[in-house]
């Protein structure tokens, strides 16, 4: 029997290192396609069977030129450049950029729409990272209103480290062959946080700025790649599936090389192990497009629905080993926390699965160098679990996305070997367990729901961190405001549920929308529970403030 003690740190990180040193791996990009052929070529070295890329069309984004220039007669030259980026996937401006008024909209929700007259102009628009990849716009569907509502154009301003600028697409579904990105689309780009902070500032001071929003980009399509490949075991008819993603924004050496690496050691570790000794046959596969809605994993559950029946669990291998840090609030300054980054531990509120992976990670002592919460799948399907846990297949994800996620700084520097040792070991363990554990147990146990405890351990009670944020606040009365974690700081336990006490009730969610009705002050607060029953607790407040006339 192979040894989990042949995993290495110093073999992941060269693994990782391989893909950085590819370039940027856009999906229908050649460097996506090399990435894929990497790992295509090591599941044959390895004796894989069945091996293949599977290819198909998606709409490829390719933006040329892009460029903020805001005018006003108070400054020095009558204009100024203000440093951006793309939003993937919106129409191109016009020929020499598109040149409006610009408004600011708060937080893009519906109420702050409906105050404001858009038509004819260019949005500004708030935009925080719950949880540091979620967009609050996102959440509101600001993009989608702002369009609907008649402006020319989008600015976002976003919340990454300083001297960052976020990097996503503009809609969470779009990008295949068959959409019509150009219809009703409008130009939009990313800005900083502290740009977004002198922007708003002229607009308090000046009755009104113009701004030219340059975006010179081309949508045509192309031909993209999953790849896939098979161990088979004892049973034919048992799956485990592990699945990653292979597209990345920049290096993407959190997102998503470490994982890559990750997979391909799992496949080596596995390939050694003999057939009869895999109770459950074995499907590795690679997704293209992730950064472009999760297109490569829904054109793959389209080709294989028969597999549905037959798959034990989804394993996703996503944001697998990087440092920890904490992005402070207000001064905004990077702090190393001195552990692993925080993790996310997703099951489809499977008690099996969770206890599968709460022993995985005590044995290998992630949980003491990794601070963790566990979260339903079902409720929150995160990265390419998706299409999955919409037809039923039992799911697991250990996922870490920090603050540096989707943007340049997502660099080889915020990753150790060790980290990627401990997860992978991890990794194996829990695969392991998934082989010995009889798939109608597993099934059977799935979307029953988390077993909390009964009653507190305070013998087990630790030291937690943790932070959280309100937006908007104040908010205009009847607003849905956005409740979330920031961060969390624990070791030797499992965060299992976020409880919010709002006025009189009680709610359990990661993410918590809520419409106050009320004007007035209103009192917040967010307990966490660990798995030991323990709770921690810290309170804010929301100002609630009048429908302007």
């Amino acid at each position: 029997m192979k040894s989990i003690e042949e995993i290495t740190g110093p073999r992941l990180y060269d693994y990782m290192m391989d893909f950085i040193k590819i370039g940027w791996r856009r999906a229908g990009t050649k460097e996506h396609h090399e990435a894929a052929n990497f790992i295509l070529k090591k599941l044959n070295e390895f004796g894989f069977e069945n091996t293949r890329l599977e290819p198909f069309e998606m709409l490829f984004y390719d933006p040329k030129k892009w460029e903020l220039t805001v005018k006003c007669d108070s400054l020095s030259n009558k204009e100024i450049k203000i440093e951006c980026f793309p939003f993937w996937h919106t129409k191109a401006s016009d020929e020499g950029g598109t040149e409006a008024e610009i408004v600011h909209v708060g937080w893009g929700t519906p109420k702050e729409f409906k105050r404001q007259d858009v038509r004819g102009k260019i949005v500004l628009i708030d935009s925080n990272r719950m949880m540091s990849f979620y967009p609050t716009m996102d959440f509101h569907r600001s993009y989608e209103r702002a369009r609907k509502d008649g402006a020319l154009g989008l600015i976002s301003i976003d919340d990454p480290p300083p001297n960052t600028i976020f990097a996503e697409y503009a809609t969470r579904h779009q990008t295949f062959k068959d959409s019509n990105l150009e219809s009703g689309s409008i130009p939009a780009l990313h800005i900083g946080f502290e740009s977004g902070n002198y922007l708003k500032a002229l607009l308090q001071t000046e009755e009104k700025i113009e701004v030219n929003l340059l975006l010179d980009s081309e949508i045509k399509p192309a031909m993209t790649d999953n790849l896939i490949g098979t161990l088979p075991g004892k049973k034919e008819d048992e799956i485990i599936l592990i699945g990653t993603h292979i597209d990345s924004w920049f290096d993407g050496a959190i997102d998503n090389a470490g994982a890559n690496a990750g997979f391909i050691e799992l496949a080596n570790f596995y390939s050694q192990i003999d057939r009869n000794d895999r109770q459950k046959t074995m499907i590795f596969a690679g997704f293209a497009g992730h950064e472009n809605g999760s297109i490569g994993v829904i054109d793959f559950a389209g080709k294989h629905k028969d597999w549905f029946n037959k798959i034990a669990t989804f394993c996703m291998l996503d944001g697998f080993g990087s440092k920890g840090y904490i992005l402070e609030s207000p001064s905004r300054g990077v702090v190393g926390t001195g552990l692993d980054e925080a993790k996310a531990l997703f099951t489809t509120n499977n008690q099996i699965l969770y206890d599968i992976i709460y022993e995985a990670v005590v044995k290998h002592e992630l949980i003491h160098c990794c601070p963790m919460s566990h979260v339903n799948a079902v409720m929150g399907p995160f990265s390419d679990l998706g299409p999955l846990v919409a037809n039923n297949v039992p799911s697991i994800m250990i996922i870490g996305k920090g603050i540096f996620y989707h943007t340049i700084e997502d660099t080889a520097d915020k990753v150790l070997p060790e980290q990627l040792e401990r997860t992978t070991r991890v990794h194996v363990e829990i695969l392991n367990k998934l082989h010995q554990t009889p798939t109608i147990t597993i099934r059977n146990a799935d979307r029953k729901g988390i077993n909390l405890p009964k009653k507190p351990d305070p013998s087990k009670r630790g030291s937690v961190y943790f932070n959280f944020n309100i937006t908007p606040n104040p908010v205009v009365k009847g607003t849905t405001a956005l409740m979330y974690l920031t961060s969390y700081i624990c070791t030797d336990r499992i965060i299992i549920d976020n409880k919010w006490n709002i006025d009189t009730l009680e709610l359990h969610a990661g993410i918590c929308p809520y419409r106050f009705r009320q004007i007035g002050k209103h009192k917040v607060k967010l307990t966490l529970i660990d798995n030991y029953g323990n709770e921690y607790s810290s309170e804010k407040y929301v100002y609630v403030i009048k429908k302007p006339d």
